[in-house]
This record gives structure tokens, sequence and C-alpha cells, in this order.
């Protein structure tokens, strides 16, 4: 009775922690965005906060910043291939969608500008993801912990407002250095009830004999 017992915890424990671990996730961000787009002649510099010097090769519109461009597979570091990954509409741009996005040797590099009006909530936790440099500003200043300008492998830098951030956004992006390159703007929802009651559960189980 004793190790029928144990095996009926141990199963609804496994559950109680299946239902948290699936009750919050990095998820992508959803907002309307427009972007704009200069090949510059340089290589390893860092993302700008304004127009640069360079070639203007137009605009593009999606719902989310989501873009990568690897060196394998379909999306292999062009331009058109760095859009495509994000669903974005390419009909603004008048160049460079067969293109690689940054060259060493050459040299030049890709930058990016994408505008965008949003409210971050406060307590959620909200992630940016670049390969290279990338800054994103609120009324044109920067956000201290999504200012990383500075070329980079992928890394995530993350921010948890601690009240509810609304207003015109900024964000400059430098794709460089050659591939891969990657932009993405993620958040990890609020736990839901599921999850709550998850802990309870072990909570309960954990305070029985």
């Amino acid at each position: 009775m004793k190790l029928e017992k144990l095996a009926f915890r141990a199963a609804v424990m496994a559950v109680a922690l299946l239902v948290m671990t699936t009750g919050a996730w990095a998820d992508i961000v959803p907002v309307s965005i427009i972007g704009e787009i200069w090949r510059v002649g340089t290589n390893l510099q860092p993302a700008p906060t304004s127009a640069p010097a360079g070639t203007y090769e137009g605009t593009f519109t999606a719902s989310a910043v989501n873009f990568e461009a690897f060196t394998t597979g379909t999306h292999v570091g062009t331009l058109g291939d760095f859009l495509a990954f994000g669903g974005a509409n390419v009909a603004g741009v008048t160049g460079g969608l067969p293109d690689p996005m940054s060259v060493v040797a050459t040299p030049y590099s890709t930058v990016i500008h994408i505008a965008f009006s949003k409210t971050f909530f406060a307590g959620v936790q909200y992630g940016l993801s670049h390969d290279d440099g990338a800054v994103m500003l609120v009324g044109g200043v920067p956000i201290p912990e999504f200012n990383s300008p500075g070329a980079t492998s992928v890394i995530t830098n993350l921010w948890t407002p601690a009240t509810n951030v609304s207003g015109n956004f900024d964000l400059w992006y430098m794709g460089t250095n050659a591939n891969p390159e990657v932009l993405k703007l993620s958040y990890t929802p609020v736990p839901e009830p599921a999850s709550i009651l998850g802990l309870g559960t072990l909570l309960y189980l954990n305070g029985t004999k």
C-alpha cells in the first residue's frame, strides 16, 4: 500500500512539474514595425542611432522583430533571407535583397532602423537577441539594458521594466562581420494559473506523508 501511495505521489508530481514548465516561455513580441535599410562600407562598426552615410535600400514592414540569417539552411545570409524569416513585406526595398548581409573582405555591412509604438509592461521580462550590435531607444533615449551597439556573437539582453513604459521606440541594428545575423525581440509571459496550480500541488504533496 505504501509503495502504491509513493507511486501515485510520484505520478502527480511529474504532472505538476510538466504543468509548471509549460506555463511560461519566451515568445516573440507582437508589434507592427516599419523598417529602413542602409548598406555601409565598413566592418565591425557599432550600431548607429541615426541615419548612417551609405546606400539607402528602402523600407519594409512586419508584425514582429524576429529576423535571422545563418550560414546554412533555408535562411543562409542574404538580406532577403533575413527579412523573409520574419515574414516581412519587402515591397518597399529597392535593392540588396539577393546580397549577403555583410562581407568582411569588401567590406560592407547592413544597418537597419526599426520604428514602432508600444507599451512594455511592468514586471514582464523582455529579451533583445542580436548578432551584431543593437540599441533600442524610447523617446530618443537609449534603454540601458538594450544598449549593446558593439559587434558580438549572438547574445540576449534582458529588461524588466519597473513601471509600464509606453511611447515611440527606435531599434537600430548593425549586421556586420559575416553571418550569422540575428535580431529578435521576445518576452516571458507572466505564469499562467496552471503554473500556479502546479506549484500548489507540489507544496501540498511535500507536506503530506
